[in-house]
């Protein structure tokens, strides 16, 4: 029961940040992934600028820690392995999933993210007696 609460009130809590998020700017250089996965992958990475610029303002927001973020997001509601490069700048050659990249800005930053790595492994069936 605690845990459903805890997973409502991050829910609720996410929902008010979207609220209040200033406008930004958003643009999406080049991409593989399908339009679900691009808004989900974007709102991410907003949630996990959002709390940042939230727990020590916009000069605090490092970009280890949004990757951070918007990684283990990703990897939680999209499942396989994700990755996630944020800065103002990098440079990469990169092997994805196909259909999973995304390289875009939000106002100043720019973000590399995708899919990449084996499989998640399905769970063992228990033995039928």
């Amino acid at each position: 029961m605690a845990e459903e609460d805890e997973f409502g009130d991050v829910e609720l809590d996410a929902r008010r940040r979207r609220r209040e998020r200033p406008q930004r700017t958003i643009i999406v250089k080049e991409g593989d992934a399908p339009t679900h996965i691009r808004e989900k992958i974007i709102e991410f990475a907003q949630l996990a600028l959002d709390e940042q610029i939230e727990r020590g303002g916009p000069t605090k927001c490092l970009a280890k820690n949004v990757a951070e973020m918007t990684k283990s997001q990703l990897d939680k509601e999209l499942g396989g392995t994700w990755h996630c490069i944020v800065g103002s700048h990098f440079g990469g050659n990169v092997t994805s999933d196909s259909r999973t990249m995304l390289n875009f800005k939000v106002d100043g930053t720019w973000f590399l993210a995708f899919r990449s790595g084996p499989p998640e492994k399905e769970k063992p069936k228990a033995p039928t007696a």
